[in-house]
């Protein structure tokens, strides 16, 4: 399936990511449509410079939250980028989003979500 790109702001989240080592850029959105709620990996547009990264879009069922969003886990970056514009061009769903019993399950699929998507960009 072919995503769109889109375009968001990044804004202050709950910063619960990066105590569990997936910081993320939460986005306000700017323009365009989102995918599907899901995690993908990402091809990011910040600062005229590419990255790759890992998607979470929808309510984050396992931090028993309620309000769709989307927040971006950068690979290999850390930087201060709050009220930077950043573009996002999904390139591939790796998973649906689903509800873990401990931050501890969540925090090892995000492990394994990172490796999936070393391994597809390795591959592109």
């Amino acid at each position: 399936m072919i995503y769109k790109q889109f375009i968001g702001k990044v804004i202050h989240g709950n910063e619960i990511g990066r105590t569990i080592g997936f910081p993320t850029a939460n986005l306000a959105l700017e323009n365009g449509t989102i995918p599907p709620n899901g995690v993908y990996c990402v091809k990011i547009l910040l600062q005229k410079k590419h990255y790759f990264g890992i998607m979470n879009v929808g309510t984050r069922p396992s931090l028993n939250l309620k309000d769709i969003s989307v927040e971006v886990h950068i690979l290999d970056f850390n930087s201060n980028i709050y009220n930077k514009q950043i573009e996002i061009q999904p390139l591939i769903k790796i998973r649906n989003e689903i509800r873990f019993d401990s931050i501890q399950a969540l925090q090892c699929q995000l492990q394994k979500d990172e490796l999936f998507a070393r391994n597809f960009i390795a591959n592109l």
